[in-house]
């Protein structure tokens, strides 16, 4: 079955090299990236920035072809513009979908956690697409609208070609989330899989954090069916005294010369999860809970490099927070609310949302995006957190607030 892939990418200098790398190389390792008959990449960028990934694209992803490059902030229009060029010339293909999310919204454990449960598992949608004529969407989280949460997606190029409208220009960012799906498509019964919740759908936004939080925490790993890159033969050095081609099954025998030779491997190297003896679930280490009375205020080191955090709990996941206290509070802070990316979520959980921005790059479209979609629970103050304290005349904590 023929495959096409469309990568999109927002490259924000001094931020989009490292992003961009990272999710190449992942696409790189697997088989997926010999296997495509074509890897797009489509860009909002400068001169300079394309300069550089044009190197780039040169010097370690030769196959990646750049189609169509915007200089103006258009959200995802680009990438969406040339999956639906592509569709237009060709009726018998997947094409893959997938963003380089994170750029602006910082959410990178979520794109690494999307990549995981769409690309690098690809054979299993590929199957399914092969088994059922009629799938026409798949991806992680498939909405009862027919479009994928996060935008990361496969789909038939015949569907999009067919029933899919032409994307327009548009400064409402919020509609490219949802193209693919029935609100932009003349057909409105679509059927959709997901490798997590098979050929259900989700509706509402819980749902939606629920399934993402136990990807995160692995709780899917058993679906995974990653297929790495395998070269058709791989260079080794074994005694023998004559060069001879073996395969997988061939035992090397003690000789007396150092041959090259290629071994062939005749399967592709498949990685699956560790299944556990359950008559051995006693011997495994424990994680050590944390006391919190042990929990103190100074902050603690992680992982990451060059950050630091506070550790006031143990679910540091910012949606699992938003769910637990939800209803709980009348009143929710959202300090520096950039464009609004997670107000819509807050303003669902709780009864009034505070928002902080005095980003003037930001203010002007977080406003149009409240007025537009009629937030009424929200009120913005375009003040930073340290202005509201000198207002205040009092050294007032963030909890206080």
């Amino acid at each position: 079955m023929n495959i096409k892939i469309v990568y999109f990418a927002y490259l924000i200098p001094d931020k989009w090299s490292e992003i961009v790398k990272e999710q190449l190389d992942s696409l790189k390792k697997l088989s997926l990236y010999n296997d495509a008959a074509n890897i797009y990449m489509t860009v909002i960028s400068d001169n300079t920035e394309l300069e550089k990934l044009k190197i780039l694209l040169k010097e370690s992803y030769s196959k990646v072809e750049i189609k169509n490059v915007f200089n103006n902030n258009l959200y995802e229009y680009p990438g969406l513009k040339t999956i639906y060029q592509i569709a237009e010339d060709d009726d018998d293909t997947i094409l893959l979908y997938f963003h380089s999310k994170g750029m602006t919204s910082n959410q990178h454990e979520t794109r690494q956690y999307l990549f995981k449960y769409t690309i690098e598992n690809y054979m299993t949608y590929v199957n399914e697409f092969k088994n059922n004529k009629y799938l026409e969407v798949a991806g992680a989280i498939p909405h009862i609208n027919g479009f994928i949460f996060f935008n990361f997606f496969l789909s038939r190029s015949s569907y999009i070609r067919n029933y899919c409208s032409r994307p327009e220009i548009s400064d409402n960012r919020y509609i490219w989330e949802v193209w693919i799906g029935n609100e932009f498509s003349r057909k409105k019964e679509i059927i959709t899989y997901s490798p997590i919740i098979k050929y259900d759908q989700v509706k509402e936004h819980h749902e939606v954090w629920s399934i993402h939080d136990k990807m995160v925490k692995n709780h899917y790993c058993h679906l995974l069916n990653t297929v790495y890159i395998n070269p058709e033969t791989i260079d080794i050095e074994y005694e023998d005294e004559s060069p001879t081609e073996i395969n997988s099954d061939t035992v090397l025998n003690n000789s007396v010369t150092k041959k090259s030779v290629k071994f062939n491997l005749d399967k592709p190297v498949i990685s699956k999860p560790i299944r556990i003896d359950p008559s051995k679930i006693d011997q495994l280490s424990k994680p050590v809970r944390i006391d919190k009375k042990t929990v103190t205020n100074e902050p603690i080191k992680t992982v990451t490099k060059n950050v630091e955090i506070t550790e006031q709990s143990n679910e540091l996941n910012p949606y699992t927070i938003f769910e637990k206290f939800k209803n709980k509070n009348d009143i929710v802070i959202e300090i520096g609310a950039s464009i609004g990316l997670n107000t819509y979520m807050l303003s669902k959980r709780f009864k009034k949302v505070v928002v902080l921005e005095d980003d003037k790059s930001n203010l002007e479209r977080l406003e149009s995006n409240i007025r537009k979609f009629c937030y009424k629970n929200i009120s913005l103050c375009k003040k930073r957190l340290v202005q509201i304290k000198n207002d205040l005349n009092n050294d007032i904590t963030l909890k206080e607030l």
